[in-house]
Order: structure tokens, then sequence, then C-alpha cells
């Protein structure tokens, strides 16, 4: 049966518990940030999450590509409000890095990948405030 796609439904990408079926997924914290390289992937994986006691605005440095498939790196707040940070399909990938502005929240603030069938995943994300 196969996997439904789930990249536009807030309410799964909000839930805590992350679901996905995944392939050859190696995950590695890396200085400033993480990275990421999966061979497939259909789902939701939460890869970084932080409680603040006070509104705070941080940078963050993307690099991404994919053979196949839709994959969206996402923020999720305390309320959880989903935000789309950056969205690829296997027809588009970055060159080099993309920085992006993210508004973080009082309370837990949550960053996911939603994939859905992704082949040859390659992410990386950087931040000083991913320590």
């Amino acid at each position: 049966m196969p996997k439904k796609n789930i990249n536009n439904d807030i309410d799964k990408i909000a839930e805590t518990e992350d679901r996905y079926a995944e392939e050859s997924f190696v995950f590695s914290p890396i200085d400033g940030g993480c990275s990421l390289v999966v061979a497939k992937f259909d789902g939701r994986d939460t890869l970084w999450t932080k409680s603040l006691e006070d509104n705070k605005e941080i940078e963050i440095k993307i690099k991404l590509s994919l053979s196949e498939g839709t994959i969206k790196v996402v923020h999720i707040d305390e309320d959880g409000d989903v935000i789309t940070i950056i969205e690829y399909t296997g027809d588009n990938s970055t060159d080099g890095y993309v920085s992006k502005k993210v508004s973080l929240k009082k309370g837990l603030n949550r960053i996911k990948i939603v994939g859905y069938g992704c082949r040859n995943i390659n992410l990386e994300l950087l931040s000083s405030d991913f320590a």
C-alpha cells in the first residue's frame, strides 16, 4: 500500500510524534548544526528542538538536494503553528547554502523534515543557535 502524502497536512506535521519510513538514514551532528543523508524517506522527523524563555529570531543556513520526491523543512512553535522554511522537489536543489530567518516563539520550538517519495536526500542545517 503506498504511503499517504502528508506534506500539506498541518495537523499531522505538528504532532510531537515522528512517523517515517526510511532506508539508509544517517543523521550526524556537525559543527554548528546537523547533516542528514538518506537513501529513501517518507514521513516526518524532528531534527532539532529547543525551549525558549523569550521570542528570538535566528538565521539558518540550509543546503539541500534530492533526486526525486518532495521534501520540506518546517518550524513548529509551542502553539503547533507550522511554517515552511524551505521546500524542494527532485527538480530543484540549493546551489550551496541558502540563508533563511526563522522567528522562534517563547516555549517549545521544533525543526522537522517532512517528505514524500524522497530519494537520495543530502541535507545540512547550520545555525549558531543549534548549539
